[in-house]
């Protein structure tokens, strides 16, 4: 049997398993099974919690999308790997840090009693090198049309990385825009290297967006820490805003803070809904 937790940033919700060692193909396929929303437990992954002993880091953090598919970090995904830690006391009340394969991840938490609730991530520095998302000899890629194999006309898109690769476009009206349409066709674009997540993004003034993202290897989910992150980087790239940014996703809010150059963090809850043991 297999001892797991559900648990959700936001609704971007994920099945935490802590201490388990198998081969990826092992857990591609776990990953595949009980994150079927009908078949399964239902979640957008499965995460690996593993204590490791590094002098940077003492855990890992490992995701695994919807589709069996490795992603490289998630900043929801992050924030309940914090809580499961403190909550259950693996990790006292102080800043932690976590190896991902972004790199090494620290975060907080303002709480000063159990359970924890509010969670601050230090991020990384965005990278706006074309490179590290697409196929694309340009240094940078900022607000340029694109484009993209089965859309009709070009879309102005800029590229980002948090660890991972993040397409944003702006639009005028969030809640009619095509994203569940144009999603899987930018995620599977032949131009990037590892497929990309995708954001949609509607500025309501200079300190508020509104954002649905569709990732890569899960669909739509109902929030996206790193691509809210990447969002507001290059909101504020353009000057289109100013910190720190409240982005209100599907499953709530989350308050990003960035002065342009050091590691921009991220603030928001983490909520976990049940454990359970897989028997098959």
């Amino acid at each position: 049997m297999i001892s797991f937790t559900k648990m959700h940033g936001l609704g971007n919700d994920y099945i935490y398993i802590y201490d388990y060692h198998q081969s990826k193909e092992n857990v591609s396929s776990l990953a595949k099974k009980i994150s079927h929303r009908r078949y399964g437990v239902g979640a957008d992954g499965i995460v690996l919690i593993n204590p490791i002993q590094t002098k940077l880091a003492k855990w890992e953090m490992q995701i695994y999308n919807a589709d069996g598919s490795i992603a490289e970090t998630c900043g929801n995904a992050l924030r309940c790997v914090g809580k499961y830690l403190w909550d259950r006391k693996l990790a006292p009340l102080a800043p932690i840090s976590v190896a991902t394969l972004a790199g090494i991840i620290t975060m907080e938490t303002t709480d000063t009693t159990l359970p924890v609730n509010k969670i601050k991530v230090q991020m990384g520095i965005p990278s706006f090198l074309a490179s590290s998302v697409a196929n694309n000899q340009q240094q940078e890629t900022i607000e340029q049309p694109i484009s993209f194999q089965g859309i009709d006309s070009p879309l102005q898109v800029s590229f980002a990385s948090m660890g991972n690769p993040h397409t944003i476009t702006f639009v005028k009206d969030l809640q009619s825009y095509p994203v569940t349409t144009y999603g899987p066709i930018i995620e599977k674009d032949p131009i990037f290297i590892k497929k990309t997540n995708v954001a949609f993004i509607e500025i309501i003034n200079e300190q508020h967006i509104k954002q649905r993202t569709w990732e890569r290897g899960s669909g739509e989910t109902w929030a996206c820490g790193s691509a809210a992150c990447a969002a507001v980087a290059v909101g504020i790239r353009t000057k289109k805003l100013i910190s720190p940014v409240r982005v209100s996703l599907t499953g709530g809010d989350l308050t990003i803070t960035w002065n342009g150059k050091d590691s921009i963090s991220k603030e928001g809850s983490a909520t976990e809904v049940f454990q359970g043991r897989l028997t098959a």
